[in-house]
C-alpha cells in the first residue's frame, strides 16, 4: 500500500510541478500579490484539482464510457479559456506590483479554482492518475480517498513553488520593460502551454 501511496505523490508531484496554465497563474499572483496573497489562489486550484480527481475517478469507475465524450469537450472549454486568460496577461497596462489587494482574496480562491477546473491539463492528468493508482486497485473508494488527499497536499506544494519563484521576480521587475517582458513571457507560456496539450492527443 505504501508503495501505490508513493508512485501516487511523486505522480501528482510531476504533474503539479511541471510548467502549464496553472503555474503560469500562480507565477503571475506571486509577482502582483506577494506569496500571502497568491497561497490563495494556489489553494484555489488545489481545491479544484482534487475536484477534478474525483470527478474522473466517479466517472472512470462508473461511467467510463463517456470519458472519451467528456474530455474533448472540456479541452475545448478549456483551451479557449486559457488563450483568453494569455491575451489579458499580454493586454495589462501594467503589473501595479504595489498594488494593495485587500479584500480580494474571494476573487482570488476562485480564479485559482477556475483556471484548474478549465485547465485540460489537469482532465487529462487525473484522468491517467485514476486509471493508474485507483481503478486496479481492490477498494475503488479507499484508494479514490487517498489520491484525492495527496494530490490536494501536492498540488499545493508544486503550484505554491511557481507563486514563491514569482515572489522572488519582485524585484527584478522594477522597470516597466522588464514588467512589459514577463507579461509577454508569461502570456507566451500560457498560449504555448495550451498547444502542448493538443500536441500530446
Amino acid at each position: 500500500m505504501y508503495s501505490v501511496l508513493g508512485a501516487m505523490a511523486l505522480f501528482a508531484f510531476v504533474g503539479s510541478i511541471s510548467p502549464g496554465p496553472v503555474n503560469v497563474m500562480a507565477t503571475y499572483a506571486g509577482a502582483r500579490y506577494g506569496w500571502r496573497k497568491a497561497s490563495i489562489q494556489v489553494l484555489g486550484a488545489s481545491l479544484a484539482f482534487v475536484l477534478v480527481v474525483m470527478i474522473c475517478g466517479m466517472t472512470l469507475s462508473g461511467m467510463s464510457a463517456q470519458v472519451p465524450v467528456v474530455v474533448p469537450v472540456m479541452r475545448w472549454i478549456g483551451s479557449a479559456y486559457l488563450l483568453y486568460l494569455a491575451v489579458r496577461i499580454l493586454l495589462l497596462p501594467g503589473l501595479d506590483l504595489q498594488q494593495s489587494v485587500e479584500g480580494s482574496s474571494a476573487g482570488l480562491l476562485s480564479q485559482g479554482a477556475l483556471v484548474q477546473l478549465f485547465n485540460p491539463k489537469a482532465w487529462i492528468f487525473a484522468s491517467s492518475g485514476v486509471s493508474l493508482y485507483v481503478l486496479n486497485q481492490t477498494n475503488l473508494t479507499h484508494a479514490l480517498g487517498w489520491f484525492c488527499l495527496i494530490a490536494l497536499v501536492v498540488c499545493f506544494t508544486g503550484v505554491g513553488i511557481w507563486a514563491l519563484l514569482g515572489q522572488s521576480l519582485v524585484h527584478w521587475l522594477n522597470s516597466r520593460q522588464r514588467q512589459r517582458l514577463f507579461q509577454v513571457t508569461l502570456a507566451a507560456m500560457l498560449a504555448v502551454s495550451v498547444f502542448m496539450i493538443w500536441m500530446v492527443n
